[in-house]
């Protein structure tokens, strides 16, 4: 993806002065002419840049982000503004995925908030992820829509941000993530049962 292509200014006037050469060091006049003229730029620029950037999902607010929502398709149901931004990003995620294993992955980072998610296939036709975040049921109900009609059942299991109980070897859990039993008397409290979902 390009970078962004537009740099905002924020210092019209000082750059309108600075441009000056030094004939015009006691110019105080011409100086002031180019500094309102600066101003006006400086509002103009403040207001298509604010034009420009209430379109985007992250700065939009109310009714802006209703009618994204229209566009993605995703309906607010009465979210409010910092929930429905989420749930955006979430179905843009959705749309935009072809059912390959970093679009699931990509889903359940946005969806949880989740540093870490692991995907593996399991056979046949399956999967299961591992997500260090929150998930919750609806979420998982939304991975139907990102997967291939191909895949069978898939298994979510969350550890709603602690860490997981596991054991090296047989749990689904990645082994350096979790713990096993914890100790009495030390810090070592151990893993937590995770949440585990069926897709």
């Amino acid at each position: 993806m390009n970078k962004w292509p537009y740099r905002r200014i924020f210092e019209h006037v000082e750059a309108l002065k600075g441009r000056f050469t030094s004939q015009y060091e006691l110019a105080d006049k011409i100086k002031g002419f180019a500094g309102v003229f600066g101003e006006r730029m400086q509002g103009v620029e403040r207001a298509l840049w604010s034009l420009l950037v209430q379109r985007w999902i992250s700065y939009g607010e109310g009714e802006q982000l209703d009618l994204m929502g229209e566009v993605v398709g995703e309906p607010r149901f009465g979210r409010v503004d910092e929930v429905y931004r989420g749930a955006l990003f979430a179905r843009i995620g959705v749309n935009l995925s072809g059912g390959e294993p970093e679009g699931i992955i990509a889903f359940f980072a946005q969806v949880a908030g989740a540093d870490n998610v692991f995907y593996r296939d399991v056979y046949p036709a399956g999967f299961s992820v591992f997500v260090d975040g929150e998930v919750f049921a609806s979420d998982t109900e939304r991975v139907r829509q990102v997967v291939p009609a191909g895949v069978g059942t898939g298994y979510v299991l969350s550890s709603g941000g602690k860490v997981p109980f596991g054991v090296d070897g047989i749990n689904e859990t990645p082994h350096f993530l979790a713990s096993g039993f914890g100790e009495l008397g030390t810090d070592n409290g151990g893993g937590h049962l995770a949440e585990l979902y069926e897709v």
